[in-house]
């Protein structure tokens, strides 16, 4: 080997393959090593895609459910919700939407409070008018249907699970409504159970009340109104910019838009609070990881000091012996981290489309934040980008031990084994 100054380049070749030697050499500690990171690897994909998919699965019942991605509505519904604040929905309406330079699709909707009346009981209800199928597009309806069908040939009514259970009613008896229409008027109607529906937030079983958006029209005394307009955009990140587009097109019209986030400011606030506990958990599990691999690291070096002095005496360049011990560190790191990706991900592929069904308290702690009884798995590029990379970086920090070690290293009382 030729010798090498101190001004000189360092072989990276030659410093790799000295690293890679080194390893193979120590199989049982090196697998120790490796291991470690594997399994934190591992484990912090798993908590990541957890944390990342519940909030996900969240946050697309709330939307779908509920808000929509951006929601069309009159500048006062939202302090006042009334029908008296409805806004119009017409083929010019839709067209001038439909212009807009964002694709998505429109839904109409009437909502409003009526007393429900079963045979013996009764109990108050929203009435949510829809169209069937731009609803069944949108979020599944139709396949939430658990008795009768999403309306038939009469039209009818579907009710939630447990307000139906509470009315007494069953698929093809009667239920009577009662409230205040547009305006003032009085709404009143009589309908047959077309069917029964069990959605997936707990609380909108006990109230809801499904009607087609005409018969809502009828029943509430507003042709050609609806008190809101669901959004959902071909591309759900372009939410702010559709929302925008929205309220320019109809500012002088008294119609705004805006994007869930602005609706459901508790729900971020949810889900930020979630992720923090999430990332102290996760940093529990670094602070261990990166223990795991300082020791292994640190009594691979000690073991190794007799070694170092006799190198360093008989001629190789502190640095580059230095250099060598952070390479073998980083490519401990590295294998282990690409090992933990490498498994992890058909993992979480397989449980992406294989949720974990909950039962128990875990059902009960879904159905209070609104979320099916499942543990839902992300796999966005992010999480496995992320835990790569906080795992490297702990190996990078841990690297700097043995490259100082080296680099202060007494050789002669290291070589005489002082």
């Amino acid at each position: 080997m030729q010798p090498i100054s101190s001004g000189s380049t360092l072989p990276i070749k030659l410093i790799v393959q000295l690293a890679v030697r080194n390893l193979l050499r120590s199989r049982k500690r090196s697998l120790i090593t490796v291991s470690s990171v594997f399994f934190a690897v591992l484990l912090a994909l798993i908590a990541e895609s957890i944390n990342e998919g519940s909030h996900d699965a969240l946050i697309e019942t709330s939307v779908k459910l509920s808000t929509g991605y951006v929601q069309l509505m009159d500048t006062g519904y939202r302090n006042t919700p009334s029908l008296d604040l409805s806004i119009p929905w017409n083929e010019s309406y839709f067209g001038r939407l439909s212009n807009l330079p964002f694709k998505a699709g429109y839904i109409p909707r009437i909502q409003n409070f009526v007393l429900a009346a079963g045979p013996r009981k009764t109990s108050g209800a929203l009435i949510q008018g829809i169209v069937p199928e731009a609803e069944n597009d949108f979020n599944g309806l139709s396949s939430k249907i658990i008795k009768g069908s999403l309306f038939d040939s009469l039209g009818g009514a579907v009710l939630g699970r447990e307000l139906a259970e509470y009315l007494q009613v069953q698929v093809g008896d009667t239920v009577v409504v009662i409230g205040q229409g547009y305006q003032g008027t009085l709404a009143s109607g009589k309908y047959h159970v077309a069917g029964i529906v069990k959605l997936s937030v707990k609380e909108l079983n006990k109230i809801t009340f499904f009607l087609p958006l005409d018969e809502a029209q009828r029943l509430f005394d507003m042709p050609g109104l609806v008190t809101q307009v669901l959004v959902n955009p071909e591309n759900p990140e372009k939410s702010t910019e559709l929302a925008n587009a929205i309220r320019s097109e109809f500012l002088s019209e008294g119609i705004t838009a805006l994007t869930w986030e602005e609706m459901l400011p508790e729900l971020l606030q949810a889900l930020a609070f979630d992720t923090i506990s999430n990332r102290v958990l996760l940093a529990i599990l670094y602070v261990v990881v990166g223990f795991g691999i300082f020791g292994t690291v640190l009594t691979m070096t000690l073991e190794r000091t007799r070694e170092f002095g006799v190198l360093i005496s008989i001629g190789m360049k502190r640095k580059l012996l230095a250099l060598t011990t952070v390479v073998e560190t980083l490519l401990l790191g590295l294998t282990g981290v690409l090992l933990g990706v490498a498994i992890g991900f058909p993992i979480l592929i397989y449980m992406h489309f294989h949720p974990i069904p909950l039962g128990g308290d875990l059902q009960a702690i879904a159905d209070d934040f609104g979320i099916e009884p499942m543990l839902y798995f992300s796999i966005k590029p992010i999480i496995f980008l992320g835990q790569g990379l906080v795992i490297l970086l702990i190996s990078s920090f841990i690297a700097i031990y043995p490259y100082r070690f080296v680099m202060k290293l007494n050789f002669l009382k290291a070589a005489r084994g002082d």
